[in-house]
C-alpha cells in the first residue's frame, strides 16, 4: 500500500488551485515570514497560496519530494484559511485516484 501521494497528483494540484487563484485575481504575493497568519485577510493569505503554488513549479520533484509535498500541504491551508476549501473538501483531493 502507497501512503505519499504520487508526484503527478500533487503538481495537478497545484496547477488547479493556481488557476483557481488567478481567475479570482489574487496576485502571488509572498507573506513576510514574521508575520502571523492570524493577522493576514484573507485576500493575503489566498495571495500567499498563489506564491506557493507558482513557487512549485521550480522544487525537482525528484531531489525534493518532500519540500513539494510540505508546500502542499501549505498551500491547502492557505486555501482554507482564505475561505475557499473545507477540510473535507481538501482531504477528497488528495484521495488516490480510483
Amino acid at each position: 500500500m502507497e501512503v505519499s501521494m504520487k508526484v503527478e497528483k500533487i503538481i495537478a494540484l497545484a496547477i488547479r488551485y493556481e488557476e483557481e487563484l488567478v481567475l479570482r485575481g489574487c496576485a502571488p504575493v509572498r507573506i513576510s515570514t514574521q508575520k502571523c497568519f492570524r493577522d493576514c485577510s484573507p485576500e493575503e493569505v489566498l495571495s500567499h497560496a498563489r506564491f506557493l503554488a507558482q513557487g512549485m513549479k521550480n522544487i525537482d520533484p525528484a531531489k525534493q519530494y518532500g519540500k513539494l509535498n510540505r508546500h502542499l500541504a501549505s498551500l491547502q491551508m492557505c486555501l482554507s484559511f482564505g475561505g475557499l476549501y473545507s477540510l473535507d473538501e481538501l482531504m477528497l483531493h488528495n484521495k488516490p485516484d480510483s
